[in-house]
């Protein structure tokens, strides 16, 4: 009997072909990478052991490295903290403030009565002097200042914060 030839007759192969050649491959190396992590994290396992404390009563077994035991720290008393509420210390401090004059503006409604002058004039040939209304009177609004309290000086006391409030840890 003769063998059956994979590819066609020019010589190139089928795309079922090619394509079962490919999943054939492609589960092949799934399978090896699967293996090769496993073998990994086989030998790592290997060297590993959990042992409960607890059941060793102080004592270590051969198989366990000495240099690989964590000793458990001794047990000291526990140490007692007090917090202490600290009161802010503040320094008072004197400083120079100069005040401003008070001063309130008052508008007044004042007569201010009519301005007369004496003028020369000719009158039936000879110089004679008449009072001539110059202004009529009549009201006007003036304005005064009147000073409350003058500009000054003053010294006031101020405290500043020297450290605030705090709690202090006593042992």
């Amino acid at each position: 009997m003769q063998e059956t030839q994979v590819g066609l007759a020019d010589g190139s192969r089928s795309q079922e072909n090619i394509r079962s050649d490919s999943l054939a491959l492609t589960r092949w190396v799934s399978a090896l990478c699967a293996l090769a992590l496993f073998a990994c994290t086989a030998c790592v396992a290997h060297a590993q052991v959990w042992v409960d404390a607890g059941q060793l009563n102080g004592k270590l077994p051969d198989w366990v490295d000495p240099a690989y035991v964590k000793l458990v720290p001794e047990q000291h008393e526990p140490i007692i903290v007090y917090r202490h509420w600290c009161e802010a210390v503040y320094r008072t401090v004197c400083k120079r403030v100069w005040h401003e004059p008070i001063v309130h503006v008052i508008w007044e409604r004042t007569w201010v009565p009519a301005r007369y002058e004496l003028r020369d004039c000719w009158c039936d040939g000879h110089l004679s002097q008449e009072l001539v209304l110059v202004e009529e009177g009549h009201y006007e609004m003036c304005q005064h200042e009147v000073v409350v309290s003058p500009g000054c000086w003053e010294i006031i006391e101020v405290r500043e914060l020297v450290s605030a409030g705090h709690f202090d840890d006593i042992r």
